[in-house]
């Protein structure tokens, strides 16, 4: 076995169907919100993708006849597609750049949703080159955004309506990019987690009038509010696919120049604020705990291993909130909060409304503290300092808790 196989055996292993929704519901968006947006077919994938990984041996069975009764060629339409990473392909369907379709989960103590996600994010090709896409973790597919699929046009004028079908785990899909221009293409189980990819093909000037729009004709990109619309909550917080496409790490021109973007580097900028001149923005992490606040955290443990972490966020003083999210609290907690919102921003003050259940008594912080680098890390936490923070007991109703921001 190749180092590659390996590694592509091991991040299946990992992917688990329960530990996915797990980390989806330990989010604002409940399972029943996850349902709603991403279809039945979708979520579908959601909740089973331990069987999809389990009865992978089957379908890599199947894969032994793959190339039996049809003509081995990328379709202009469908590309070319298998189950069997392991297929042998002919001199001309050897791929010229390969691109990962992976699922990351949040690790211990770390505090981000679950990643969907290409690997590389953006890829400069030149015309008439082949693009491999792994599929490393199950239920992933490629399709372009285009008027053809209801979609907003992001593909050169002239390029068809373009689709893998979903493949399952160890799959691979191919396709060759014949035509100038750039490509915005999504995972259509995963797309509403952010999981979208930008193709460059030869050269990025000039540059189509839809970079950097996300408004029709045809169903753009979503934004984070407008998925918070469409599911009914305050805010979506997860990256949504417009907030990674208009990342500046995918420019046309800085795409060209790297000519391969990880998905690490959108993340590093979308998380820390991103952005250049001028003095450098102050970082801040926002926590809404039960009890008091840690006053050294690292070194008097973290609210999360303590079960006792509801909501945070990470924010700067350029740009307010940058992510937010949720974490899991002990029983005793969730058993006394009916409801708790996520943490808004009005006037340089943080604030969370919840609800208190009948008959509890409950203490409850909202803490901010310093963030060094925009980012939040378990390695780092000991060189993080509270800044304020407010701490109350409450009786049974509805509450909000505030807490002064940096400036």
């Amino acid at each position: 076995m190749t180092d590659a196989e390996a590694a592509t055996d091991a991040a299946r292993t990992e992917f688990d169907g329960s530990a996915l929704v797990e980390a989806v519901e330990r989010l604002s968006v409940g399972r029943r919100s996850i349902l709603k947006a991403v279809g039945v077919g979708a979520a579908a994938s959601l909740a089973s993708g331990t069987a999809t990984a389990e009865s992978e041996p089957a379908a890599r069975g199947v894969a032994a006849s793959h190339t039996d009764g049809h003509e081995r060629r990328i379709d202009p339409y469908y590309g070319y597609s298998s189950p069997n990473g392991d297929e042998e392909l002919p001199a001309e369907l050897q791929p010229d750049h390969e691109v990962s379709c992976l699922i990351s989960f949040p690790g211990e103590g770390e505090m981000r949703p679950p990643y969907f996600y290409f690997d590389p994010v953006g890829l400069h090709v030149q015309p008439g080159d082949i693009v491999r896409f792994n599929l490393v973790t199950p239920d992933h597919a490629v399709t372009f955004y285009h008027p053809g699929f209801g979609r907003q046009q992001r593909v050169p004028d002239g390029v068809p309506p373009v689709s893998s079908p979903i493949i399952s785990g160890g799959g691979f899909w191919l396709y060759e990019f014949t035509e100038p221009g750039l490509y915005d293409a999504n995972c259509p189980p995963h797309e509403i987690f952010g999981m979208v990819v930008r193709i460059l093909v030869g050269d990025p000037d000039p540059v189509p009038d839809w970079e950097g729009s996300f408004e029709g004709p045809g169903r753009p990109p979503e934004t984070g509010p407008s998925l918070g619309e469409l599911l009914g909550i305050d805010e979506w917080p997860m990256l949504s696919p417009a907030q990674v496409l208009d990342a500046d790490a995918l420019d046309p021109a800085n795409v060209a120049a790297e000519g391969s973007v990880a998905w690490s580097d959108v993340t590093a900028e979308l998380l820390s604020g991103g952005g250049d001149g001028g003095s450098e923005p102050t970082s801040y992490q926002v926590d809404f705990v039960a009890g008091e606040p840690i006053e050294e955290l690292g070194e008097e443990g973290l609210y999360a291993e303590q079960d006792r972490l509801l909501r945070y966020a990470w924010g700067n003083t350029d740009e307010g909130v940058t992510d937010r999210g949720s974490a899991w609290a002990s029983e005793d907690v969730r058993d006394c909060l009916e409801s708790y919102g996520h943490v808004v921003l009005d006037d340089g003050r943080a604030h969370v409304t919840f609800t208190v259940a009948d008959g509890c008594e409950l203490t409850l912080s909202l803490a901010v503290h310093s963030l060094p680098g925009g980012e939040f890390s378990e390695a780092t936490a000991d060189e993080q300092e509270l800044l304020d923070y407010t701490t109350r007991t409450y009786g049974p109703g509805e509450h909000t808790v505030s807490v002064d921001l940096p400036e």
